[in-house]
């Protein structure tokens, strides 16, 4: 009898002390529902275009999920935070027009059609920028494939076309397109076989600007004289030039992977308003360069792998040219750097590769506040001869040497712009890949170095850039 009562009473006390929790608990949660987070009071607005810059653009673009076992994309992800994040992303029309598709996933997983018509309805009528991929080209695919995304021409805007050619020139791809692009502006498309037919769908884009272009520029029409950005790669050098006599309004222009030669070539129209070129190739590249006038130009890449002394042409471009050259990078072309420096009064930053001997020889120039006298940023790439040893020659410069002309050039008693950023790395890799002993003195500080250590972190605490790396065989040492 006592044991029951015992029990009761003990009970009892559970249930008292249940409703105090409960009490408790309606008091605690009162407290959280009145809190809110500073992220979740933010205007749909702001919370909107935080999102939207969450985003990647057309050429990193994500895949729309095939399946519930693939790796979910941002837009998706911010739905799954809370209901508060999930209505603004899903009223932001933005988050949703940026995709990647794969027609190869299209004839597989039937389902994909299904989710891409969802995934675009959420764009509801914004610019769509995407990357349209497929691999295969070994039979040509079913016309209604293409017919999702190809209806919605009227939204593209920044499009990345990685296919096939037999698809590029299919009758329905190319009618579909024609005409139908008013609001395309940024086209990259790339084509790992030769066309073999003329490209029309891409002639009428009246607000197509940049371009970027692998192969045969010379079967793919487009309207050349808006466009203002122009990449291309793997051109002959015909290719190159037909470029440049077409796309009079450029103001951006690289070619990389230019081949061949430009035989009795036509000189193209003077290039007015183009500002940065880039010519990376062989022996085409120096051609090129000789009879191009560009009175505007501020940004020069030239690389043609050493495949032809282009003094004469390089020459011949500043002189008649006259450009205001702001950045200039060039290959192993020490001794053209000096003839034509006096042509560079406005140089601010300069990229170079030379060999470890001209090093010091640049550094005493620089010494004097006429030699380049607006110059910020120097980065040097430093090589050895084939008979160097690191024994005789243990390092590219006297680091003493180099100190001195950092203070100089930082110095405000200098007329010119502070001196903001130099960065070397000497890879005498050809000389020692087979000299594990070498390489291990190669990436120890000679004793200059260490001295001036100090000085330099001074002047890096400054806000100087400074930057010595060493790559010695497979091995790489960063000393500042």
């Amino acid at each position: 009898m006592d044991t029951n009562q015992t029990r009761r009473d003990r009970l009892a006390q559970i249930e008292a002390q249940i409703v105090l929790l409960e009490a408790e608990r309606k008091s605690i949660q009162k407290k959280l529902h009145s809190l809110t987070y500073p992220v979740l009071s933010l205007p749909f607005e702001i919370t909107s275009e935080i999102f939207a810059r969450c985003l990647p653009d057309a050429c990193t673009a994500e895949n729309i999920p095939s399946s519930k076992h693939d790796q979910p994309p941002t837009a998706f992800i911010l739905t799954q935070i809370c209901r508060n994040w999930r209505q603004v992303a899903l009223d932001t029309p933005r988050l949703w027009a940026t995709f990647r598709v794969s027609l190869d996933d299209w004839s597989s997983i039937p389902d994909l059609r299904r989710r891409f018509m969802e995934w675009v309805g959420r764009a509801k009528t914004s610019p769509l920028s995407f990357t349209l991929h497929r691999t295969s080209s070994s039979d040509l695919p079913s016309p209604t494939i293409f017919t999702p995304i190809l209806d919605l021409s009227m939204q593209w805007w920044d499009v990345d076309l990685q296919i096939p050619s037999n698809v590029l020139i299919m009758e329905q791809f190319q009618s579909h397109l024609y005409g139908r692009l008013p609001n395309l502006q940024r086209l990259r498309l790339k084509t790992e076989e030769r066309i073999a037919a003329l490209v029309t769908a891409f002639e009428h884009a009246p607000s197509l600007r940049r371009v970027v272009l692998e192969r045969q520029p010379r079967l793919i029409l487009l309207p050349w004289r808006q466009l203002t950005h122009f990449t291309g790669g793997d051109f002959s050098g015909k290719d190159c030039l037909h470029v440049l006599q077409s796309a009079l309004s450029l103001v951006e222009c690289k070619f990389v992977g230019v081949q061949g030669f430009v035989d009795s070539p036509l000189l193209p129209h003077p290039h007015l308003a183009l500002k940065v070129l880039h010519l990376k190739g062989y022996d085409a590249c120096a051609t090129l360069l000789g009879i191009l006038t560009l009175p505007s130009l501020v940004e020069l890449s030239y690389d043609d792998g050493n495949a032809s002394g282009f003094k004469e042409e390089f020459l011949a471009f500043l002189s008649h040219s006259h450009p205001p050259l702001q950045r200039l990078s060039l290959p192993s072309a020490y001794q053209l750097l000096l003839h034509s420096a006096s042509s560079l009064p406005q140089l601010a930053e300069l990229t170079v590769s030379l060999q470890s001997g001209d090093v010091s020889d640049l550094l005493d120039r620089m010494r004097v506040a006429s030699f380049l006298p607006n110059l910020q940023s120097l980065v040097l790439s430093a090589w050895e001869p084939t008979f160097w040893s690191v024994i005789q020659n243990p390092g590219p410069i006297n680091y003493g040497r180099l100190l001195e002309v950092l203070n100089c050039r930082w110095s405000t008693n200098q007329p010119g712009p502070r001196f903001r950023s130099f960065q070397m790395t000497w890879s005498p890799d050809d000389v020692h890949r087979d000299k594990p002993e070498e390489n291990k003195l190669l990436l120890i500080p000679p004793p200059d170095f260490r001295l001036s250590l100090l000085s330099m972190l001074d002047l890096v605490e400054q806000g100087m850039r400074i930057s010595v790396v060493v790559r010695a065989g497979h091995a790489e040492k960063t000393w500042i």
